[in-house]
This record gives structure tokens, C-alpha cells and sequence, in this order.
């Protein structure tokens, strides 16, 4: 990068952080896309096809614009191919922008649609590979490694995570029933609180019945603290115990500024600590595999564990390349996050929409009861046993349910380097996509439009519910709706989060009750996450322990 980009990087970064609107930061958005492709180009890395970081800002910018309608939007129908879906500011990169068969693209050509690329770009670019002033080569040759072993490395992960029977069994392992009963241990110090409870600011309100508590967060870290320990084992949040601090922060202050190719140097306050941050949970991973290197050579790790069967796999995979250990704790950093990063968000989500919502909860309690078998003769009640696998195939309002959270909270694309040249159709009309261009999907851009949800900014528990023609069932689909993007590359963690997410949910409602606190709910407004939104501001709620059982 030369200096007068690196000049105009800094004054659009300021630019940036003190753009009130969003048009302000669409308008920066837009110098950024125009003065990268000036200063930088589109060039690949030398063998690493590196994702521009104008290819996240053109999808943001065509899905907002194009989606609010208006002046803006009618100024984006200028980069639009012949009337059509397909959007961009030139050749090099194409939004198929509420395309039919969307679907059908990606799984035709999924050769010629490359999914490495962008991750890969995610590995060096934003979780850290390509810091620390690694040479070109070496950069290269990591590369290559990954590129030898990128199959290996997530099939062990795939099989437990994709299929309905392992994961069912990874869920039924992270004692979830277990765990909900001390959601709130109603202590104000540290060290007797749960490590979820460190950061949701819980203010006991009735010894061992009431708390006032910060939903947001202490729902988002019962989620990580359950899953986590899937992948890495529960040594990992024992040994790094601001391991969840560290993470958010990255996540929430960092992620969305290293993708669109904000540089690291870059003089803003919040975009340092969360690369520190983020360092920390590379380095706490990093040690995970060090710890594994002295279990597989027989000698004493510190851990109250063995490692997870995820990471002796991985460990395997990554000995037969020689990676250096730097490289494994960053590469499997990314794993976490993908993990985690939207699911216990929407977590939080699907948690607040279900006790907002007037009378769903009694609804819900109802449906899952015979699923969800309390102890009320124990003090405090717990759960006896919980059905995994019927709280998702039998309970169709509480699947409808978490589908309507997808449609109101989630923003999933697809992103895909194009290897060869392919064709692309769309009503009579014929479009090429060239080899070296980029092809991204943005799946959200309808699930606010009127014309396919009614009343779309209201959560209607039962609107993803349609009557199965043989059954005469009231059933669960999911339509038109893509929270998981699509292809054949679609997220591999899907079967996996929808599980976690019910089970967690439905333990929840058995044994909480939770109120606004104040007369009313107030749902906390969103803004634009990594796949699914934030919430703008904390959200307080009391959470009482449930004492009375119809």
C-alpha cells in the first residue's frame, strides 16, 4: 500500500468512526469501493485469491439501498445488468440481488464457486494469520497447507455437527438441563457466579428467586459457555477465563471494520483493544493445541480434561503439514467464531421475542411439556430429561417461532470466487460471470418486504406455518427464507444451532420466569452484525425462578 492510500485509508477510517447516518456511512463506503480499485485493484495475492474488501461493502450497500427503494435506490438501478437481479460497479463483482433460483445457481455451478477464498480471506485478513509482518512466502506456503488439509480438517467437524444424530448427542453432552437451573446463582461475587453471569450485571432482587440481570449478554455467554466446550474442551474457559470478554469485544468492535479492509494501524481506540482482544483468544487457542502436543507425547498438560475428539483430530491434521502452532490457534479461531458468533446472538433474540410476545410463553410451555420433563419436587425445580430430537419435529410453534426470529434478526450471504466462467439465467436473459470475479447473494434483502411478509416488521409466532396436505398437521417451513445461506456450501453448523438453540430456549421456559423491567417490554433496537443484527443497547430484565407449574 502506498502512502497516499495509506493517507486516504486513515481519513476515510476517521470518516468512519464519526459518520452519524447511514447514508454517511454508505457515502464512505462508496469512496472506500472507488478509491480501492484505484489505489488496489482487484489483484490476487499470488497464490492467495484474496476477497477485496469492497466485495462486503458493494453487498451492504446494494442490499440497503436497493432494499430501502427511494433515491438511493433508484441511483443503484444504474449498476443494474439489463433490468435483471444482478448488480455491481463493474464485471469484478456481482450481487444476485432477491434472485429465483438462487439456489439452483450455486448448486449447479459449485465447482466454479469457490467458498475457500472468502474464508480463507477471513482466516488471514480479519482473525489475524497475515499479521505480525509475516513474509509474502511464508504466508504462501501456510496457505498451502491449509489448501492440503481444509477437507480433512472439517470433515471430523462436519460429522458431528451436520447429522441429526450426533448432534443431537453434542447437545445431550453440554448438560444443558444441567446448567439452565443456575442460570443466575443470585450471587453479586465473581468467584461463586457462573461464567455467564460475569458480564450480564446481575442485581439480586430476592435472595434465590429474583434477579434483575442484563438478558442480552447473560443469555448470549449460557449459550458459548454450553457449546464451546464441543470444539475445545471445557480446559479452554478454565485456563482463560476473559477468554468470552476477549471474544465479544473482537466480534462486536473489530470484525466488521478488519473486513472492510480498515488497516489495523489505523489511530481509533476501539479497533486496537479488539485486536488485542483478538490476539489473547488466538494466543488461548494456541495453547490449547500446546497443551494437546504434551498429552500425544505423554507428558503433563495442566488440564483437568482430555482434549475433545475435535481438536485431537484437527491436531492430527495439522501435524501432518508441520503448521506452526501460531497458524492452528488463528485458523481455529475462525472455527469458534463461525460457532458462535451468530447463533448466541440469535439466541438472545429468539429468548426476548418469546417472553415479549403476549401469551406465547404459556403457548410454548404447553406444547413442549411432554418433551421437557421438570422435577418440581426438587428445590429448586430442575429437569429431569429433556427430548432433543421431538423439542424440533414436534413442536411446530416453537420452530415457527425461531424461524420468525430468523426473518426479523438474521443477514446471511453468500460469497463465492468464481474459478471458471460460467452462465447465469434469469428470465430469458443471459448473464456471464467471469473467472477472477467474485458472486455474492445477500439472502436477507426480503424478509422485511411487505410484499412477501405482511406486517413485516411485527414477530408473528405462527407466520413460517402452513397445513400439510396429507397430514392435515399444522407444520413448520421455512419458504422463501435462507437464515443458513444456500448451495451446497451452505452453513455446515445449522442442524447443529437450531438444536442448540431450541433445547436452550425450551430449558429456559420450563424453569424461568422473566418481566420487563418497567411496565412495558422494550425490545432493543438492531444494527447491522456479521450475519445477524446486535442489539443497540443492553436490554434489563427480571428473571424469576418459576413456582408455579400447570
Amino acid at each position: 500500500m502506498d502512502l497516499t492510500a495509506a493517507r486516504v485509508f486513515a481519513a476515510a477510517t476517521h470518516a468512519i468512526a464519526n459518520a452519524s447516518t447511514t447514508y454517511q456511512a454508505l457515502a464512505v463506503g462508496a469512496i472506500l469501493i472507488l478509491l480501492s480499485r484505484v489505489f488496489l485493484g482487484g489483484k490476487e495475492n499470488g497464490l492467495i485469491a484474496h476477497m477485496p474488501f469492497w466485495v462486503p461493502i458493494e453487498v451492504a450497500a446494494v442490499s440497503y439501498c436497493v432494499a430501502g427503494g427511494g433515491i438511493m435506490g433508484r441511483i443503484f438501478s444504474l449498476f443494474r445488468r439489463n433490468s435483471g437481479s444482478l448488480y455491481g460497479f463493474s464485471s469484478a463483482h456481482q450481487v444476485l440481488f432477491d434472485f429465483k433460483d438462487v439456489d439452483k445457481v450455486l448448486t449447479k455451478h459449485a465447482k466454479s464457486l469457490d467458498n475457500f477464498p472468502p474464508g480463507l480471506t477471513l482466516v488471514m485478513r480479519v482473525f489475524g494469520l497475515e499479521s505480525g509482518g509475516r513474509s509474502k512466502k511464508e504466508l504462501e506456503s501456510i496457505y498451502v497447507r491449509f489448501q492440503s488439509i481444509a477437507a480433512k480438517l472439517y470433515l471430523f467437524v462436519e460429522k458431528i455437527f451436520v447429522g441429526e444424530r450426533s448432534s443431537e448427542a453434542a447437545v445431550a453432552g453440554a448438560d444443558i438441563p444441567g446448567r439452565v437451573v443456575d442460570l443466575v446463582t443470585f450471587s453479586t461475587k465473581k468467584e461463586d457466579q457462573k461464567m455467564w453471569e460475569w458480564s450480564a450485571a446481575v442485581k439480586p432482587l430476592t435472595p434465590g428467586v429474583a434477579a434483575e440481570v442484563t438478558l442480552n449478554k447473560l443469555v448470549r455467554d449460557f449459550g458459548a459457555c454450553a457449546v464451546i466446550p464441543m470444539l475445545h474442551g471445557q480446559d479452554l474457559l478454565d485456563h482463560h477465563p476473559t477468554f468470552l470478554e476477549d471474544f465479544w469485544k473482537f466480534d462486536t468492535d473489530v470484525f466488521p471494520m478488519l473486513i472492510v479492509g480498515i488497516p489495523s494501524w489505523a489511530p481509533i481506540k476501539a479497533l486496537r483493544e479488539g485486536i488485542a482482544a483478538r490476539d489473547r483468544c488466538s494466543a488461548a487457542l494456541t495453547d490449547v493445541y500446546r497443551r494437546v502436543d504434551l498429552w500425544a507425547k505423554g507428558l503433563p498438560t495442566g488440564n483437568r480434561h482430555e482434549p475433545s475428539a475435535i481438536v485431537k483430530q484437527r491436531y492430527e491434521q495439522y501435524e501432518s503439514v508441520d503448521m506452526p502452532l501460531w497458524a492452528r490457534g488463528t485458523a481455529d479461531l475462525s472455527l469458534l467464531w463461525g460457532q458462535n458468533a451468530n447463533s448466541q446472538v440469535l439466541l438472545f433474540w429468539f429468548v426476548a421475542y418469546l417472553y415479549s410476545t403476549p401469551d406465547l410463553v404459556k403457548e410454548l410451555r404447553e406444547e413442549i411439556k411432554e418433551f421437557v420433563a421438570v422435577d418440581t419436587a426438587s428445590n429448586p425445580p430442575r429437569i429431569a430429561s429433556i427430548d432433543i430430537r421431538s423439542l424440533s419435529s414436534q413442536c411446530p410453534l416453537l420452530k415457527s417461532s425461531l424461524f420468525e426470529t430468523f426473518r426479523m434478526s438474521s443477514e446471511a450471504t453468500s460469497i463465492r470466487y468464481v474459478k471458471e466462467d460460467i452462465t447465469v439465467e434469469e428470465g430469458g436473459r443471459t448473464y456471464r460471470l467471469k473467472a477472477g470475479s467474485w458472486m455474492s447473494a445477500p439472502h436477507g434483502v426480503t424478509q422485511h418486504d411487505e410484499k412477501y411478509y405482511p406486517d413485516p416488521h411485527r414477530f408473528v409466532p405462527d407466520r413460517f406455518l402452513v397445513t400439510d396436505p396429507e397430514t392435515g398437521k399444522r407444520v413448520p417451513r421455512y419458504g422463501r427464507l435462507n437464515p443458513w445461506g444456500s448451495g451446497p456450501r451452505m452453513c455446515k453448523g445449522r442442524t447443529l444451532a437450531e438444536k442448540e438453540i431450541l433445547v436452550i430456549a425450551a430449558a429456559i421456559m420450563s424453569l424461568w420466569d422473566i418481566e420487563p423491567v418497567g411496565e412495558q417490554w422494550k425490545i432493543p433496537k438492531m444494527r447491522p452484525g456479521t450475519g445477524v443484527d446486535c442489539p443497540t443497547e443492553d436490554m434489563r430484565v427480571v428473571l424469576r425462578r418459576r413456582t408455579v407449574f400447570e
